[in-house]
């Protein structure tokens, strides 16, 4: 275990790693695992800088939080994949791990010796070492045709041009040369075979032309055969034409005679409908005159309508059960229509259970108009002054409330359409309290007092 938090331990101070986490098994992959590198700088302290799973220098490192362990990244994830939970692999205490940015840095300034010194001289930081060594001519490699043969990067030509012993084919293979040797011996072949490849490609290049024309003779034949078929097809159609041509001119002239007969019936349609509409005009301007001495008839008996507002009277029968239905069906009472100002229809709708902020403590009241008789005649939108509501209960007005016109644009004065059949409504959602209605009504019977100025 280990002695304190923020400890580093060398390589020989560190327990044992048990069998089961042994590095090649937990890292497959070398380049996944830290750095195998000399540092050009003698006496340097590992302790700081090497990974606890695979004891070489860090590979992006991580740090464990309170034990201060550091690891590679890769040797901690894929520790962490064979074992249980997130622990230190060196005292096996739960860890929380982060990227360690700071040793990082440190660690790639290093400089580091190239792997094959002496014979390579190269000395550089360790964050270029990878790069160097995928260009390092003493770094040994397969061969590039894997032949199982490892050779220097620097002797790589040399060895393909005359050790390789993987065998080539004749780049004329196609056209059918049969050779295959290395590379030293199809550079003479190649040398020594140009008439014959000459040959290949002369007789290769006959067969092509010879597949070219058999290709195209064939569908000249082709087309010719398609031709002849359609030519067949193209001669029936044009019998059929003619005798359609001599059908269709027979019923043209048939036609022709028809149209004849109907232009000179349409002149005289013409001739009548000019007659009749020389006619109709004077019929319709005696009409207009009588409807105009209609229009001025409707306007003097509007006039004559009394416009005085006389109290509209709604008296509500029964009303401890609708009262008692209303708290809880929110029923509606809707008045009879009336005409008010003596030229508009208006109507009354009464929330005995209260309406908007009212619902649940008032009676709420409101007037709205409605599509009325005299619609087409009279003013719109509707002018008035003042309107005024009672409740009487007993012959004793319970509540009261007045409403004055402010501004007769508002949509609630506007003529109502078909779609809409009333034009709002305008009136006090809180107009008598529930707590204001006697508990004894005589004969059962409410009324409601509606006048409009």
């Amino acid at each position: 275990m280990a002695e304190s938090c923020n400890t580093y331990c060398t390589a020989d101070e560190r327990p044992p790693v048990e069998k089961s986490e042994n590095v090649s098994a937990i890292i497959p992959h070398p380049q996944d695992i830290g750095y195998d590198v000399e540092f050009v700088e003698e006496n340097i302290k590992l302790e700081g800088i090497t990974c606890v799973i695979c004891s070489l220098v860090m590979r992006s490192p991580i740090q464990a939080h309170k034990c201060g362990h550091r690891f590679c990244a890769k040797c901690i994830e894929k520790y962490h994949e064979t074992s249980d939970g997130i622990v230190c692999p060196f005292d096996r205490q739960p860890i929380e791990i982060f990227k360690d940015i700071g040793r990082e840095r440190e660690i790639l300034e290093m400089k580091v010796y190239c792997k094959n010194r002496p014979q390579c001289s190269w000395q550089s930081e360790l964050r270029y070492f990878e790069d160097h060594m995928k260009e390092c001519l003493f770094e040994t490699i397969d061969c590039d045709m894997n032949c199982g043969i490892k050779v220097l990067r620097s002797d790589m030509r040399n060895h393909l041009e005359n050790d390789c012993l993987v065998e080539f084919p004749c780049q004329y293979q196609s056209i059918g040369c049969l050779f295959t040797g290395s590379k030293r011996s199809l550079t003479e072949h190649m040398v020594l075979s140009t008439n014959q490849h000459l040959l290949f490609q002369m007789q290769h290049e006959v067969r092509k032309v010879k597949q070219d024309f058999d290709e195209k003779l064939k569908a000249k034949d082709l087309q010719l055969r398609i031709l002849g078929e359609r030519l067949k097809t193209v001669e029936g159609e044009i019998v059929v034409l003619r005798n359609e041509k001599k059908k269709m001119s027979a019923e043209i002239k048939t036609k022709n005679d028809k149209m004849n007969q109907l232009d000179a019936k349409l002149i005289e349609l013409e001739d009548l409908v000019e007659d009749n509409q020389l006619k109709n005009y004077n019929k319709l301007g005696d009409m207009a005159k009588a409807i105009d001495g209609l229009k001025v008839e409707n306007q003097k008996a509007v006039a004559k309508i009394d416009t005085f507002s006389h109290p509209f009277i709604l008296k509500i029968d029964n009303f401890d059960e609708q009262f008692k239905q209303a708290k809880t069906q929110n029923n509606i009472i809707r008045s009879r229509p009336f005409l008010c100002l003596g030229q508009y229809k208006g109507q009354l709708k009464l929330y005995l259970n209260g309406n908007s902020n009212g619902i649940g403590t008032h009676i709420s009241i409101f007037f709205c108009l409605i599509e009325g008789p005299l619609d087409d005649m009279i003013e719109w939108p509707m002018k008035w002054k003042k309107c005024t509501i009672e409740l009487i209960i007993n012959d004793t007005v319970i509540g009261s409330h007045i409403l004055r016109g402010v501004n007769e644009n508002f949509k609630n004065f506007k003529r109502p359409t078909f779609a809409e059949n009333e034009t709002g409504k305008r009136g006090p959602s809180k107009f008598v309290d529930h707590k204001d209605i006697p508990h004894i009504i005589r004969d059962d019977i409410v009324t409601i007092k509606f006048e409009i100025h």
